[in-house]
């Protein structure tokens, strides 16, 4: 019976060892996974930040974009306006000379 008792004993301790190891290595592993998990957490914060300043220059690049679509509009505009002005001061130049020639034809 002591002889069984001890080998019942014997065995229980082998496996409360065996127990320890195993729990021992699983804390192992939960301290690694936090770790892990931790750095996983900053590079996901570290991309939602990259992303936040990609998504803050693009709204940047499109205004900029828009503003610059405005100003050629403007410019455009203002070639255009500018073109007829001197279509205009050319068709009284010319209209000036005719009148000059005709005045010297008149007096000659």
């Amino acid at each position: 019976a002591d002889l069984a008792n001890a080998t019942t004993i014997a065995s229980a301790l082998e496996t409360n060892v065996d127990a320890e190891a195993e729990i021992h290595s699983l804390r192992a592993q939960i301290e690694t996974l936090r770790g892990e998990l931790k750095a996983t957490s900053e590079a996901l914060l570290g991309a939602r930040d990259e992303l936040a300043t990609a998504t803050t220059r693009e709204q940047c690049l499109r205004w900029a974009s828009r503003e610059m679509e405005s100003i050629n509009v403007e410019l455009r505009r203002t070639v255009d306006e500018q073109s007829a002005l001197i279509s205009e001061r050319d068709a009284i130049e010319a209209d000036l000379a005719r009148r000059e020639e005709d005045l010297a034809a008149a007096e000659a």
